[in-house]
Parts: structure tokens; C-alpha cells; sequence
């Protein structure tokens, strides 16, 4: 989707494309007949990056991600601000990930749909555990989101 190809940008800062074997440019290939629905994944990423997480104090924090082994493409890529205090995951094709959370802080989890641009209601996150990507038994593919735990207010 185009969520995916934009999040990988966005959470890799913006890598070497030859890297993520992609190229970000539409060419030949764009169809605005097609194409045009897809505008909406990039308001919800646009929304995301901009109302919802404070970007600009995100940064990559893959040494978080306790587990590894993930086959090319399903690696959940990790972002936290300076404290740890808030933290974003993205599953480019849902999975699972364990984190090393910093002690002290007790979190809430809460999980963005990036095709619906839907973030879920809060629930308390326990410090040790696995986190599930949730998944629609009607989509076929496997489908991308983003886990936001943010520190509770003490």
C-alpha cells in the first residue's frame, strides 16, 4: 500500500532506495483512474505523522526489537521519542514483535489501521509482552499497522 511504502520511508529515514528496493517515483505507471483512491492511505499517513505521533521527536530505535530472523519485509521497524516515553511500530505485513521496554514507565497500547486510518481505544500494555498485530480473517494479504504505546501519566 501506499501507507507501507510511505511508513518505510518515513521510519527508515528516508533510506537509500536501493535498500528498500523500491522507487518513489509513479513514471509510466500512473493511472489516475486507479490510482486516485490510493490518495487516501496518504491523508491517513499525513494525519498520522502529523496529529497523532509528534514525528518530528521520533527517531529509529531498532536496538527495542528483542526478536530478529524476520523474512525480508515483515520486520516490524521501531521509532521512540528520547525517553522511551512514547514508541511506534510498524508491521509492514502484520506479525508479531517483542520489545525491550525501558522500566518505570507503564504503557497504554493502542493500534493504528493505516487503510482505515483508525486508531483503536486504549488498553494497558504489560512490559513483557508480545505484541500481536491485529488481523481481518476477510483480507487475504497480509496487512500493515502501527503500534503506539505511550507512557501513562503518573
Amino acid at each position: 500500500t501506499l501507507f507501507h511504502l510511505a511508513g518505510q520511508d518515513l521510519l527508515q529515514g528516508f533510506a537509500d532506495n536501493r535498500q528498500l528496493h523500491t522507487e518513489h517515483t509513479w513514471g509510466p505507471f500512473m493511472i489516475l483512474d486507479r490510482d486516485q483512491p490510493s490518495l487516501a492511505e496518504l491523508l491517513h499517513l499525513h494525519r498520522f505523522a502529523t496529529e497523532m505521533v509528534p514525528f518530528h521527536t521520533m527517531r529509529p530505535a531498532p536496538a527495542l526489537l528483542l526478536d530478529d530472523g524476520y523474512a525480508r519485509g515483515y520486520a516490524p521497524l521501531v521509532l521512540a521519542n528520547d525517553d522511551v516515553s512514547l514508541v511506534a511500530i510498524y508491521f509492514p505485513a502484520g506479525g508479531q514483535a517483542r520489545l525491550d521496554l525501558p522500566d518505570g514507565f507503564t504503557y497504554i497500547q493502542q493500534w493504528y489501521d493505516t487503510s482505515a486510518g483508525i486508531l483503536s481505544d486504549g488498553a494497558s500494555a504489560a512490559p513483557d509482552a508480545t505484541f500481536n498485530s491485529p488481523t481481518d480473517p476477510q483480507v487475504a494479504r497480509p496487512q500493515d499497522r502501527v503500534l503506539l504505546l505511550k507512557a501513562k501519566e503518573a
